[in-house]
């Protein structure tokens, strides 16, 4: 598994979930030694209490009506360990939608 898998599971999650007529905005910027990625998206968001949850394998919250195997943000989270990266889940801007920021290692 490659960083690339990361950021394609993520858009992919962004797009399923952000309404026609919605934003996703992704960004990539430096902070000391280390490389953030954010991805920020106006869809329906992920409730703080299942935020721990998604990130397991087969998790589906109940009333999605996307479809899927609930892999996605499991895979994203697996990648993270392998590479040392830290993720994180919370609201997104003005506390809609959901932003994910993966913070990877200083290089080297």
């Amino acid at each position: 598994m490659n960083p690339s898998r990361l950021v394609s599971n993520l858009l992919d999650n962004a797009v399923k979930y952000t309404p026609e007529g919605g934003r996703v905005r992704i960004s990539v910027r430096p902070r000391g030694s280390r490389v953030v990625m954010k991805l920020v998206d106006s869809g329906p968001g992920i409730p703080a209490a299942d935020r721990g949850r998604v990130l397991e394998r087969f998790y589906r919250r109940d009333g999605t009506s996307v479809t899927g195997a609930g892999l996605g943000l499991s895979i994203v989270q697996r990648i993270c360990v392998l590479y040392g990266a830290e993720i994180s889940l919370r609201d997104g801007d003005g506390g809609r939608g959901l932003c994910v920021e993966v913070v990877f290692p200083p290089l080297g």
